[in-house]
């Protein structure tokens, strides 16, 4: 029997992700992402380095090992389609690609890219307690992670929304039906 945590169809995943998103777009609504950012960073109590880490944190769930990470939840979304124009091979695209983030950055004298940059504010201060990932952030001005946070949030809010769009188009036009929504 699966575990309380699994889904039990690719319908239930691809209806849980569209669930959690629509929790994220009320979110945005109230507490909406900058679009802009500051040269030299935020302020330590600036509300929008605080806005844009809330955002990173409910993200998380869609590019780490969960049960909603993108790329399983293109995974099944696959498997709900009932009218499909794509190719075995677009679809093995999609999957390598919906989470991935292009890195377009470098920081430092320790070459980050922003990526990392972001993995180590979030694991080493604000979602868990990784001590060498702390240890990277501590004297590090804020300029650097305030910029690489921004734009990794803002990539990734990008592509959870996408492929949020495609769903619902896909169930308005018939091509994606999710009957097994509750159970």
């Amino acid at each position: 029997m699966a575990s309380d945590r699994e889904h039990p169809s690719p319908q239930h995943r691809v209806a849980h992700f569209l669930a959690t998103v629509e929790d994220y777009e009320r979110l945005q609504r109230t507490f909406p992402l900058p679009t802009e950012l500051s040269l030299t960073g935020h302020g330590d109590d600036d509300p929008a380095r605080w806005i844009v880490i809330l955002h990173a944190l409910l993200l998380r769930k869609y590019f780490a090992g969960d049960e909603l990470q993108l790329k399983e939840v293109a995974k099944a979304l696959r498997k709900c389609v009932v009218k499909n124009d794509y190719p075995e091979h677009e679809w093995e695209e999609i999957f390598e690609n919906v989470g991935k983030y292009q890195t377009t950055t470098i920081y430092g004298d320790d070459q980050l890219t922003e990526t990392e940059v972001f993995t180590h504010y979030l694991y080493g201060r604000y979602l868990h307690g990784d001590f060498g990932k702390w240890v990277a952030t501590e004297g590090k001005g804020m300029s650097l992670p305030d910029d690489a946070n921004w734009k990794a949030t803002h990539a990734r809010s990008r592509r959870v929304l996408l492929l949020a769009e495609h769903i619902r188009s896909g169930i308005e036009e018939g091509a994606v039906v999710l009957e097994a929504s509750s159970s």
